[in-house]
């Protein structure tokens, strides 16, 4: 599994209860780089602790080699080689908008970096024109798109709104951080 944010982590964790040997790989310096400092402790302590899952943070790939019914990736963080050889890849990384010839800057929706730039309230540069959820440079989570249209619907109403306050978002990441079985 390449990347651990909460994606990969969940699937690592989903795999690995199922009994696959899996390799967490990481190129920033720590496992699950949006949760705090306990959570990540926690996970960390626990994922060691098992058999079937071994994190790696800090690693960027120099090298992919594919076989017939195996990859092989090798790893080398500050000079060490780390490799493995794997049945198959998972890449949970490189989240982007899909805005590409939709005619946005036809029709006058500003953009920026491919995502729809909106104000507090949904609203486009374009007049009755509002966005919401993975075109919008906000958090990717269907709770927070679900409100931002919750926000775009009143403020087309004329119902008083108030916007999202962005820093008290609530998210999470489904990994099990119980002790391992011991079947």
């Amino acid at each position: 599994m390449i990347g651990s944010g909460a994606v990969g982590a969940e699937f690592a964790s989903c795999y690995s209860r199922y009994g696959t040997k899996t390799v967490l790989v990481e190129v920033l310096p720590r496992l699950l780089p949006v949760e705090d400092e306990e959570v990540r402790r926690k996970s960390r302590s626990r994922s060691e602790r098992r058999d079937r899952l071994s994190p790696e943070d800090g690693r960027r790939g120099r090298h992919a080699e594919s076989g017939r019914h195996r990859d092989r990736r090798r790893h080398r963080p500050a000079g060490e080689t780390l490799s493995w050889t794997v049945d198959k890849v998972l890449l949970a990384v490189g989240r982007r908008p899909v805005t590409e010839g939709l005619g946005l800057e036809a029709s006058g929706v500003r953009t920026e970096k491919g995502y729809v730039v909106v104000d507090a309230f949904q609203r486009t540069s374009v007049p009755n024109v509002f966005a919401i959820g993975d075109v919008t440079p906000t958090i990717w989570l269907a709770h927070v798109a679900s409100a931002e249209g919750i926000v775009a619907a009143e403020t087309i109403a004329g119902v008083p709104t108030r916007p999202i306050n962005r820093d008290q978002v609530p998210g999470c990441t489904y990994t099990d951080p119980r002790s391992p079985r011991s079947d």
